[in-house]
């Protein structure tokens, strides 16, 4: 009787509950309509030449997501989000494009991820997702790759989302929209990169928005980079170190089916089912507690013995060091 009655308390404060935040996101909403995106918000221009700048939307007639503005991606666009700190776990980068059916042109849009990205690097930078909007055959493409082209959908906001495993060096990307379904475009290494050749980091280190000539203007919206919660320490979904009611909170806040993609997951599906509901508090249950600390880990070494020590401990000893989060 008395389980019964905690969780019906706890569904009672179901609706006063949120989501867990974006580790990084931007709307362009709270940019002037018309600026110059170079220098706003950790946007800049690719190599630093403000000549590959463009801008956010005007906030009345142009497109967007999220009122009142978007990016503007005009001709000669060519801009960058570099970020820090994103070289291990798994993460969702999801984004809008708007791609108007009168862009034309010598090139095509462009939607980049870089595992190293350096100014005047050039062909040095390490790609990792290149798709190619290819206004010509009315498709987008993984750059060098032979996967199944996906069609453009002209005049509508179209959502692409890259899940990341830095960790097991694996990414998928799904391309659509409620129109026409979330599609799973492709699937394979990180590290591949566009040309498989294998050597790209296991790191999130840039995002690079791209023109390529296109003449017209074209539009962003809604970037967002998540972690997945609890992919360094399972069940703790509000990043405190442990997992105790508030998890449970997070759950009941986010109740229900997962939003499109899934697979593979979203937040609050800890069994990765595609829907949050009752078994994910099961799974808050059986993880209840502190999360173990985050450079504490098995050392182990060839006489099969392991101990508990840090990974720098482990590896001056000649020790093979494994996080607790991978055992």
């Amino acid at each position: 009787m008395r389980r019964f009655l905690l969780f019906g308390a706890i569904a009672a404060l179901a609706c006063t509950t949120s989501g867990a935040n974006a580790q990084w996101s931007d709307d362009f909403d709270s940019y002037d309509p018309n600026s110059d995106i170079n220098g706003q918000g950790g946007w800049r221009c690719w190599d630093g030449d403000p000549q590959w700048t463009t801008y956010v939307s005007d906030g009345a007639t142009e497109p967007f997501v999220s009122a009142p503005n978007s990016l503007r991606m005009i001709t000669t666009a060519d801009v960058i989000h570099e970020f820090a700190g994103y070289d291990s776990g798994e993460w969702m980068f999801t984004t809008w494009i708007y791609i108007p059916d009168n862009v034309t042109g010598t090139g095509d849009p462009y939607f980049i991820m870089l595992g190293d990205y350096s100014d005047g690097a050039g062909q040095n930078n390490e790609w990792a997702v290149q798709l190619q909007f290819d206004v010509s055959l009315d498709t987008v493409n993984s750059n060098y790759d032979n996967f199944e082209t996906q069609p453009i959908y002209y005049n509508e906001w179209v959502r692409i989302a890259v899940w990341i495993d830095l960790d097991n060096d694996w990414h998928t990307v799904f391309y659509g929209n409620d129109n026409h379904g979330h599609s799973l475009f492709y699937e394979k290494a990180w590290s591949a990169g566009p040309n498989n050749e294998g050597v790209c980091p296991l790191v999130i280190d840039a995002l690079d928005l791209f023109s390529n000539g296109t003449n017209n203007n074209w539009y962003y919206d809604s970037c967002t980079l998540d972690e997945r919660p609890g992919s360094s320490c399972p069940g703790d979904l509000t990043g405190d170190t442990i997992v105790d009611i508030n998890d449970i909170f997070q759950i009941l806040g986010l109740w229900g089916p997962c939003p499109d993609p899934c697979p593979p997951y979203c937040t609050g599906d800890l069994n990765e089912d595609c829907v949050v509901n009752i078994n994910d508090i099961f799974e808050i249950l059986g993880l209840w507690g502190p999360c173990p600390s985050d450079d504490e880990g098995a050392c182990c070494y060839p006489d099969q013995s392991c101990t508990m020590l840090s990974e720098s401990q482990c590896y001056t000893t000649d020790g093979q060091w494994y996080s607790w989060a991978n055992e």
